[in-house]
């Protein structure tokens, strides 16, 4: 098991229960794959250097985890198949 750590940039006109579920789903996520999360934290809403995909705010999550590396590339792949995130930059730490 590797260390990582990932940043979420979520559209900016999202509802609170529905941000709050999405969260709940990437940790579910992370765990159905065998992970275990660290620590999430909520950086609120932010406005952006640039545009992404015509929205110049973003609510941010950063979420400290721990999981295989296979499970990467399934858990990307999931990410980007919902609309609601603008984006998702995942690093593997030390």
């Amino acid at each position: 098991m590797n260390n990582y750590e990932a940043t979420f940039i979520f559209k900016p006109d999202i509802q609170k229960d529905d941000l709050e579920k999405m969260v709940t789903q990437v940790h579910e996520l992370i765990q159905k794959h065998k992970g275990a999360v660290g620590e999430i934290k909520e950086w609120g809403k932010k406005r952006m250097a640039y545009s992404i995909k015509k929205y110049k705010e973003g609510f941010y999550y950063f979420i400290d985890f721990h999981i295989g590396p296979e499970a990467i590339v399934k858990m990307r792949r999931v990410f980007s198949l919902n609309e609601a995130m603008l984006r998702v930059l995942i690093v593997k730490q030390g």
